[in-house]
C-alpha cells in the first residue's frame, strides 16, 4: 500500500514538472509586462506590450486637429 502511494505521488510531481518545463509565467500586472519588454517606456517607439495608457511617453494618441 506505500509502495502504491509512493508511485503515485511520485507520477504527480513529474507531471507536475512537466507542465511547467519552460520555468515561465504570465505577467500579473502592466508593470510587468512592461518590465520583460525589451526596450522600456520612454525609449521613443511603441511597441510590444506599450500603449497609449501604459505608455503615454512612447504611444501618445495623435486625435484629428
Amino acid at each position: 500500500m506505500k509502495r502504491r502511494l509512493l508511485t503515485l505521488i511520485s507520477i504527480l510531481i513529474l507531471i507536475s514538472l512537466a507542465c511547467n518545463l519552460s520555468g515561465e509565467t504570465a505577467p500579473e500586472t502592466e508593470e510587468a509586462v512592461l518590465s520583460l519588454a525589451e526596450e522600456p517606456c520612454g525609449n521613443g517607439v511603441c511597441d510590444g506590450p506599450e500603449n497609449a495608457q501604459n505608455c503615454p511617453a512612447d504611444c501618445a494618441e495623435d486625435g484629428p486637429d
